[in-house]
């Protein structure tokens, strides 16, 4: 097991995988025919199309991590912010300051 704890584990048994991939399975079994059988009636014509929600989603997902991207350059600081280690200079008797 990895002792690193900023680290997500994300490791499944290999039987907690095989239910989950036949779960999912099992669902888009199910889905998908309903969602072609079934007449949509959305208020525009375009939210009417086959899989428009589906598009719409992923649109806006790459969206968000392009505007994150936009957002975290403007608000990023330099890599030397609190200034350089060789800029400070400490004292001689520094222990002696602190007791």
């Amino acid at each position: 097991m990895n002792d690193d704890p900023d680290k997500l584990n994300l490791s499944f048994s290999n039987r907690a995988l095989k239910w989950l991939v036949i779960l999912v399975g099992v669902f888009l079994l199910i889905e998908i025919p309903l969602l072609i059988s079934h007449a949509r009636h959305g208020y525009f014509k375009i939210d009417g199309w086959f899989a428009f929600y589906a598009v719409l989603g992923i649109v806006a997902a790459v969206g968000l991590v392009y505007l994150a991207r936009i957002l975290g350059s403007l608000v990023r600081r330099n890599a030397d912010h609190y200034g350089n280690e060789e800029d400070e200079t400490l004292p001689e008797d520094l222990d002696e300051q602190l007791r």
